[in-house]
């Protein structure tokens, strides 16, 4: 039996501030992350280039500081976050809030599914014009590149030809970063060599031994560490999605799978019985069966719930005005009378007197009872057949 004493608590709290039993504010020096991460720390990200109509991918490793400089990457998306929880719905040190952000996490993998199932006539809405931007959260090009992860999610880098491993490495008198290509053993090595020399800074990296590499395309796709260039801004790496899970739950806690034949997710622990126990943990199967058809479910309902906000705007509220009533002249008594008895006789759940009717939020109203009790609003889709991420 292990006892708990005031040491270990102060031990877990410190090592852990964003922990439950936390309720000391994280400790923040200057030029130092949230995440305490070194600009030595190795990540690995995948690339999507666009080039004649055809997609390359390669998975990419380096330490922070040269992903940050040849890829331009923001020094907040290496580690990423994951899904971020309203602080002012419910605070990190408050006991709903794990239960909030994985159920967050589970609506936002089931949008990001459903996006992948609209058709090209609904496609054409996302497209970018040159020189405008779209009137959408995300582009065609963004969906599109999902969509082809979702479909080649178990190709393995270096096995695949197009789909090879490159590491940066800084030339020896110029300094300027240059890619070196490596078969799947030449990686294996580089690890190895780079474990020995630093130990500490391969926390954020999946590692070819893990069982979670065999899908490491959709691991990063979910971390937010896809970055992919389009024939509007060849020049420009842009993060394909945000990230929805952690870059240290990526690693540390989900091997990642899919099934053709099922609606529904599944997760279940990672028996490692007679070896020293290694992440990840947990295996999590995404249910991602082939798109129903339009009788089952339609294009607008698919679409009303990819695009549904987490919070409905509070501009979206309707404001009804209320003049001065016209002279007999310009509208008659007889005619009010005709509108006001046509209004009496709509239904009493009418859409006319639900101004929010369809916009499926997660989170309550932020005038409403439900807002300071944490009842959330929509965690999986209103519709049949959608996939489900929520387990």
């Amino acid at each position: 039996m292990q006892i708990i004493t005031p040491a270990h608590i102060q031990l877990w709290q410190n090592l852990s501030p964003d922990s439950p039993i936390s309720r000391k504010p994280r400790l923040m020096q200057e030029n130092q992350s949230q995440f305490r991460v070194d600009d030595d720390d190795l990540f690995q990200i995948l690339t999507i280039e666009r080039k004649s109509g055809k997609t390359e991918k390669k998975l990419v490793y380096g330490t922070r500081k040269d992903l940050h400089k040849y890829y331009k990457i923001a020094k907040d998306q290496l580690p990423t976050e994951g899904a971020e929880v309203k602080l002012d719905f419910v605070e990190k040190d408050e006991p709903q809030f794990s239960a909030v952000r994985f159920l967050l996490q589970c609506r936002q993998i089931s949008q990001m599914m459903s996006y992948t199932w609209l058709d090209d006539e609904k496609l054409q809405e996302y497209e970018l014009k040159a020189g405008t931007d779209t009137p959408k959260k995300v582009t065609r090009t963004q969906i599109e590149l999902v969509r082809e992860i979702f479909n080649s999610y178990n190709i393995i880098p270096a096995v695949a030809k197009n789909f090879p491993l490159c590491w940066l490495e800084r030339h020896p008198l110029s300094n300027d970063i240059e890619h070196e290509t490596l078969r799947y053993n030449e990686l294996r090595e580089k690890l190895f060599e780079y474990e020995k020399k630093h130990p500490k800074f391969l926390t954020y990296i999946i590692k070819p031994q893990y069982l979670s590499y065999n899908t490491i395309s959709l691991s990063l796709l979910l971390s937010g560490q896809v970055y992919y260039q389009d024939e509007h801004e060849p020049d420009k790496w842009k993060q394909l999605w945000p990230s929805i899970l952690s870059t240290y739950e990526m690693v540390w806690e989900y091997a990642l799978d899919i099934s053709w034949d099922t609606f529904y997710s599944s997760r279940v622990d990672i028996a490692q019985a007679g070896y020293p126990p290694t992440p990840p943990y947990t295996k999590v199967t995404f249910g991602y069966p082939p798109k129903p058809s339009e009788f089952n479910l339609t294009q607008e309902n698919i679409q009303i719930w990819a695009e549904a906000a987490e919070e409905v705007p509070e501009n979206s509220k309707v404001t009804f005005g209320y003049p001065p009533k016209p002279t007999e002249f310009s509208l008659t008594q007889e005619n009010i009378q005709i509108w006001v008895e046509e209004v009496e006789e709509l239904p009493e759940n009418s859409e006319e007197e639900s101004p929010n009717r369809r916009k499926f939020p997660f989170y309550p109203e932020r005038t409403s009872s439900g807002w300071n009790s944490k009842n959330l609003q929509y965690v999986s889709p209103p519709f049949p057949y959608i996939p489900l991420s929520t387990t």
